[in-house]
């Protein structure tokens, strides 16, 4: 009797250790709304720690690079955005506030079980030029030890110079457990190896250019969050540029990046200055004629700015603020404006406040 309880209990303990794996699922996957911010650490190495089973990685000494630029990348609807006719199959886009005139635009498609990467378009001033491309990023359900691989083409051309690529890609899910950071512990973290072999070729009159690159990337990611927690990433390769009567210059690549979620590291540098005034939206939401937000402000404010933006980031109006301690309600009239989603955006000196805002 006692073999057989003996036996029932190996089988009991086995099936909980099974239960106990995460399953990657779709709501790791970005969405309209979405808004990543990620920072640079500053790291010349960083071993990415063991495969296997109920890990524990400590990462809780990581350090921002110093002038870490932060670039938020913010997910918007396809419609509206600026070359959306050429990636028909796209739901979803990345947008990137490079600058005043040049913003980039990254496609993908989305569903319940694949992030497909379908290119981009930068936008400058008036001149957009596109590149396209079809990389499954992530496919899901994906469980503890499951891999997939994928490959895919790149066609990028300016000014009458074409760049072609073909990329190798398998990812493995090798290890789950609890990820210390300096911010924060999490517990279920799921750690996916990458390996991606990158072959570019760009010829031009007289010549041509050739890249060869391996890129080994450890990201950790956690259901119920959009975008990767932490990533390490190794790239080794060479680029050869030739040209006609000249030998072959050569160069040896060799790049080692550590990227994270902001809010796991902070620092003085990476945290964005708060408005100095506090803004809600009072009025309904959805709003059907007017939008009402209250501002709230313990003293005078020169020089701030309110802006409403469509989903493709187009500024629909705008206006200067010039606020007086206390409070006070902003009324600003969007009846004109197409059923969607719209973006009220408050800016004060380096501060940005964003509030999103349905219209019917």
């Amino acid at each position: 009797m006692k073999n057989y309880y003996f036996f029932f209990l190996l089988i009991f303990l086995g099936w909980f250790q099974l239960r106990a794996q995460p399953i990657l699922n779709n709501s790791i996957f970005p969405s309209v709304g979405t808004v990543i911010k990620t920072g640079i650490a500053d790291s010349l190495q960083l071993s990415p720690g063991n495969a296997g089973a109920n890990q524990s990685w400590d990462f809780s000494t990581l350090k921002p690079k110093a002038n870490n630029g932060v670039v938020p990348l913010m997910f918007i609807a396809t419609t509206g955005s600026p070359a959306a006719e050429s990636f028909p199959t796209a739901n979803l886009v990345g947008k990137f506030f490079v600058s005043d005139t040049i913003n980039v635009y990254s496609y993908y498609k989305a569903s319940s079980t694949d992030l497909v990467f379908l290119g981009t378009a930068v936008v400058n001033g008036k001149k957009i030029s596109s590149t396209t491309s079809n990389e499954t990023l992530l496919k899901v359900p994906l469980s503890f030890n499951g891999s997939f691989s994928s490959q895919s083409g790149q066609v990028s051309s300016n000014s009458g110079i074409t760049t072609r690529s073909k990329t190798q890609k398998t990812l493995t899910y090798d290890a789950y457990g609890t990820l210390k950071m300096p911010n924060k512990t999490i517990a279920n973290a799921v750690r996916i190896k990458s390996v991606v072999t990158r072959k570019d070729s760009t010829l031009f009159t007289g010549g041509g250019s050739f890249m060869d690159l391996t890129t080994t990337t450890y990201d950790w990611f956690v259901n119920d969050r959009a975008n990767s927690l932490l990533s390490i990433s190794s790239t080794l390769g060479s680029s050869k540029v030739q040209l006609t009567g000249l030998p072959d210059q050569i160069t040896v690549l060799n790049n080692f990046a550590v990227t994270y979620a902001l809010d796991l590291v902070t620092s003085v540098g990476d945290v964005k200055p708060e408005l100095p005034f506090q803004v809600t939206i009072i009025g309904s939401n959805p709003v059907l004629h007017e939008l009402q937000i209250q501002l709230n402000s313990d003293k005078l404010i020169h020089n701030a700015v309110f802006m409403v933006l469509d989903q493709a980031g187009k500024p629909l109006k705008m206006q200067p603020l010039e606020l007086g301690v206390g409070i006070q309600t902003l009324k600003t009239d969007v009846s004109d404006f197409p059923v969607g989603t719209y973006y009220a955006v408050f800016k004060s000196g380096n501060a940005l406040k964003t509030l999103p805002f349905l219209k019917l």
